[in-house]
């Protein structure tokens, strides 16, 4: 079997998020490679045009949208929020708000695409889920349909979902749609505790809503800094009126990370100075096993320019 390019490879695992978009040579080559977003970047450009050889891949047809990808949220059959976004494929770069979000735009769905959303949750047996659609030569087409979803920043959308499970929830659970107006008090009910009121309390029902916890890890790092220069890196970004700060810009994120060099370096150089001296004292007063640890620093560190400079300034 033979598939001309473009097309699209897909990992079989859903948990792969490496999804690989070939060219033709006709339009230069290469692949476009999606990932999971690291910082501002959800795709890149590689010259490579060759398939992978190792793993499972599902194929597919390329299919040229107008540089969006639709992000349906179905809750039940008959209800769904739709949000489109910039397509991962088109240049790699994410695009994101003030607050550090990814930018959505609303999208309203036609008769079609609502009857799409019902047939996936339908199809898949799942009350909650989500899906993306691709519009193109007046059609939509689902590529990927991705399960237990919620929409991150939509009150109204929490609104809805609430009246529609309470409401799934009460017609699966309640016996008639009426509630009767005497209920037999049995011996073998609780009993009846007393209230500061006076007025018999009941609980009516517990609602949650639990978020499942099989993703990808997004390889964040929690690090307690104690240095000064953090606290006026802080300070210089109002974080002590917000009691945060999000640093997402490039010359942000460079100043971090020069800091963090500068400690770093600063640590490294006071380390070798602080054994130093120590040694110079067991080298005095004669200690066998402090001896033996300087020999071993030695051994693991020659190559160091501190280490070796130590060694012509140690007495002879």
């Amino acid at each position: 079997m033979v598939f001309n390019k473009p097309f699209v490879e897909k990992p079989l695992s859903a948990e792969d998020h490496n999804v690989y978009i070939y060219y033709p040579s006709s339009v230069g080559g290469g692949s476009q490679r999606l990932f999971r977003k690291i910082n501002n970047r959800s795709s890149w450009y590689s010259p490579v045009s060759t398939v992978r050889r190792e793993g499972s891949f599902i194929y597919e047809d390329f299919i040229p949208a107008d540089g969006t990808d639709v992000k349906v949220y179905a809750v039940g059959p008959y209800y769904a929020h739709a949000e489109a976004r910039k397509a991962p494929g088109l240049d790699g770069k994410v695009e994101r708000d003030s607050h550090g979000k990814e930018v959505r735009y609303p999208v309203i769905l036609s008769s079609k695409e609502k009857t799409i959303a019902r047939k996936v949750v339908i199809a898949f047996g799942q009350t909650v889920c989500g899906f993306d659609l691709l519009r193109a030569n007046g059609k939509s087409y689902v590529c990927d349909v991705n399960g237990f979803s919620f929409v991150k920043t939509s009150t109204k959308y929490y609104e809805d979902t609430a009246k529609i499970l309470g409401n799934t929830i009460l017609r699966r659970l309640a016996s008639s749609m009426s509630i009767p107006w005497q209920i037999p008090y049995q011996d073998d009910d609780p009993p009846l505790v007393s209230t500061p009121s006076g007025k018999m309390m009941e609980l009516r029902c517990v609602l949650a809503v639990i978020r499942h916890g099989d993703r990808t890890p997004k390889q964040k790092m929690k690090v307690v800094v104690t240095d000064k220069r953090f606290f006026d890196l802080f300070r210089k970004y109002d974080g002590f009126k917000k009691n945060e700060i999000k640093m997402k810009r490039p010359t942000q994120l460079m100043e971090v990370l020069e800091l963090a060099r500068e400690i770093l370096h600063e640590q490294q150089v006071n380390i070798p100075c602080s054994l130093f001296c120590v040694l110079c004292i067991a080298w005095e007063g004669g200690s066998p096993i402090l001896f033996c640890l300087w020999r071993v620093f030695l051994f693991f560190s020659y190559e160091n320019d501190v280490s070796a400079g130590f060694v012509d300034a140690l007495p002879q």
